[in-house]
């Protein structure tokens, strides 16, 4: 996520999320779904999606792998 849109906030909350729906899907405690959450997690996905189609507008990719490995050295040194 931080690779993708160049910001270390996205990675963030993407974490928070994953958290959820980790805590969702193995049966933990947890509270309620909060709408701040539904609206990050919708507004999350909008922005990944719009920046994968960007980068497939800015031209060929190699390969998927070379892509997601592009992706991960541009996000380390954010996280």
């Amino acid at each position: 996520m931080a690779g993708l849109l160049g910001d270390r906030r996205f990675a963030d909350q993407y974490e928070q999320l994953f958290n959820v729906r980790s805590a969702f899907l193995h049966g933990r405690a947890m509270t309620a779904i909060s709408t701040n959450e539904r609206v990050m997690a919708r507004s999350l996905a909008r922005q990944v999606v719009e920046a994968l189609i960007l980068a497939t507008l800015a031209g060929p990719i190699g390969s998927r792998e070379d892509f997601l490995d592009g992706l991960l050295d541009k996000g380390a040194p954010l996280i």
